[in-house]
């Protein structure tokens, strides 16, 4: 705590009228909250900061507390929260990385609390897996710059697939140390950015192709999920579209998470076809000489694919069930 004491005495009445104005913004902000936030929180922080002068550290605390004032004002974090990621990347991520946050604080903050927001938001991400890639790699990270990098493809890595193409060309620019980390294998590089690149359903275990259920995406909107009725499926820009007549979405896979994430608004997409799939009214799905029967789709009518992933929309169903050329198997679920 006598950092960030230290650095709350220099500019007390500038903090307490911040928190004042803030307070009279949102109603759901309280002091009590707001304090144990900053022990728990934004001290370690400060305690972790490299030697620095006074005015470099008060430059930290303001990008700090400004951002904690947003944070629980709007219920994002602190004791009010109703996710914990954010508050797990305050308490863990921010004071492993201090000597980027030294660099950089308003970036680095904003940054890693938006990712962890997002994570959060989307249905099959995985918070926890992203945060503690980052963790593993934070003390190779020397740079804001590489910790933008590192967070995209520790993303991917949690379940956002949408970011394969941007993450695989972040792994290039990395340092091998800290691609390892992020990875999960010691010596990642040009091999397994390779391997990772060859294909979108590439696995740790074994080389050989085959076809498999990947995912199911998708339901009722009046549940809760994406679709008023049973989407119609098509292509725009290399990418498949599951549509009804609200809304059009994105059908994002690989082997670390599938997703649907909406498609802008204007999106034209044209009417979809099997590609390089065939697909059986019994559900038997062949790809080259690849061939798998699938009994939940039998009798569906609403396919389309995309190069090596192909989506069919479940008779009787709202839900996409997807299914795509692989290679390799996945490594086993830990025993519970």
């Amino acid at each position: 705590m006598e950092a960030l004491a230290r650095a709350l005495e220099r500019r007390r009445e500038h903090y307490n009228a911040l928190f004042a104005e803030a307070q009279r913004r949102s109603a759901q902000l309280d002091g009590g909250d707001m304090l144990e936030h900053l022990r728990r929180r934004v001290a370690p922080v400060m305690a972790a900061l490299p030697e620095l002068g006074a005015g470099a550290e008060d430059r930290v605390l303001e990008a700090l507390y400004r951002a904690s004032l947003e944070l629980l004002g709007r219920g994002l974090a602190g004791g009010r929260s109703a996710s914990g990621s954010i508050n797990a990347v305050w308490e863990a991520l921010l004071p492993a990385l201090a000597h980027v946050v030294a660099a950089s604080p308003r970036r680095v903050v904003a940054a890693l609390s938006n990712a962890a927001f997002n994570l959060d938001q989307t249905p099959g991400a995985r918070p926890r897996e992203w945060l503690e890639r980052l963790l593993a790699a934070a003390s190779q990270v020397g740079d804001v710059e590489s910790l933008l990098a590192a967070g995209q493809v520790a993303a991917w890595r949690a379940g956002l697939s949408h970011y394969r193409a941007g993450a695989l060309a972040r792994c290039r620019s990395l340092a091998p140390d800290v691609l390892s980390a992020l990875l999960g294998s010691a010596g990642a590089g040009d091999a397994q950015i390779e391997r990772l690149s060859s294909r979108r359903f590439v696995y740790p275990q074994g080389d050989a192709l085959g076809l498999r259920a990947v995912a199911r995406l998708g339901g009722f909107s009046g549940f809760g999920a994406q679709f008023s009725a049973p989407p119609r499926l098509g292509v725009a820009g290399g990418v498949l579209i599951a549509s009804d007549a609200v809304a059009s979405w994105e059908v994002h896979a690989d082997a670390f998470g599938a997703l649907l994430r909406r498609a802008p608004a204007g999106t034209v997409h044209a009417p979809g076809s099997t590609g390089p799939f065939q697909v059986a009214a019994d559900g038997r799905v062949e790809h080259g000489g690849l061939s798998a029967l699938f009994p939940a789709i039998a009798g569906a009518s609403e396919v389309a694919a995309d190069g090596d992933l192909l989506a069919v929309v479940l008779p009787r169903s709202y839900q996409l069930l997807l299914i795509a050329v692989t290679r390799g198997e996945p490594c086993p679920a830990p025993a519970s």
